[in-house]
């Protein structure tokens, strides 16, 4: 809905989402481009957002042995291959790991198979073990 503004112009009245985890278990776990996603984000406001646009992807992830890793979102888990490509949202270039914060300004326009779940995994070049961070990805919902 827009409305007119007390200062001037218009502005657009809209429902923003976050999605976030911090759960360590969930964050030393590798997947591979190809694999089937397991895991979702724990915090999740509002719960049921069934489609949306991501508008920013901010973590940061420290492990104890990998030095570097790929992030990557899915709309939902599919063990088939071609599928799981299909419905993979965003896929970073492999990235530093070691304290090193990504706070990136995206327009990934989704649409959940299972409102309320959105996949990630991370892909790790050795693994983990005794990971910290975040991941957060938020944006405006649709439905």
């Amino acid at each position: 809905m827009t409305k007119d503004s007390a200062i001037g112009g218009k502005w657009k009245e809209q429902t923003v989402f976050r999605l976030y985890t911090t759960t360590a278990a969930d964050l030393d776990v590798s997947y591979a481009d190809t694999d089937t996603p397991a895991k979702t984000f724990a915090g999740r406001v509002p719960t049921k957002i069934k489609s949306g646009i991501i508008k920013r992807v901010h973590f940061r992830l420290t492990p104890t042995n990998a030095v570097t890793y790929t992030l990557r979102l899915w709309a939902d888990a599919l063990a088939d291959d071609n599928s799981s490509r299909l419905r993979k949202l965003f896929d970073s270039t492999p990235l530093r790991a070691k304290d090193v914060e990504y706070d990136l300004e995206v327009e990934i326009p989704f649409i959940l198979t299972t409102a309320g779940t959105m996949y990630f995994g991370n892909e790790w070049s050795a693994a983990a073990g005794g990971t910290t961070g975040f991941i957060e990805v938020s944006g405006v919902k649709v439905s």
